[in-house]
């Protein structure tokens, strides 16, 4: 599939940033409460962690699935990431940019 981009630029949610807690909130507000609960799981350090590696990997097959893995960039800072996590994301590191 051809979108016509030139690069692909993400990067995982701030688990600290009020982006996160104000979206759990709203969530639970207007009766999401599974939602809101996987929201509040991603605020904990180990399974934020989890988060990351498991979203670089779906992007990743998802990219070299329907376009090119050259044009990926996942901004990633590894100070948050569990030594397992980050030897996994390691192991395959294509599209991140280490900051």
């Amino acid at each position: 599939m051809e979108f016509g981009a030139e690069e692909f630029f993400t990067e995982a949610v701030n688990p600290r940033g009020r982006g996160l807690i104000l979206t759990q909130e709203a969530l639970a507000q207007k009766g999401f409460n599974t939602e809101a609960a996987v929201i509040a799981s991603i605020r904990n350090k180990i399974r934020w962690s989890r988060y990351v590696t498991d979203l670089i990997k779906t992007l990743q097959q998802s990219i070299r699935k329907y376009y090119d893995i050259e044009k990926f960039r996942f901004l990633l800072y590894p100070a948050g990431l569990e030594t397992n996590d980050l030897r996994r994301i390691k192991q395959d590191d294509d599209g991140v940019v280490w900051l």
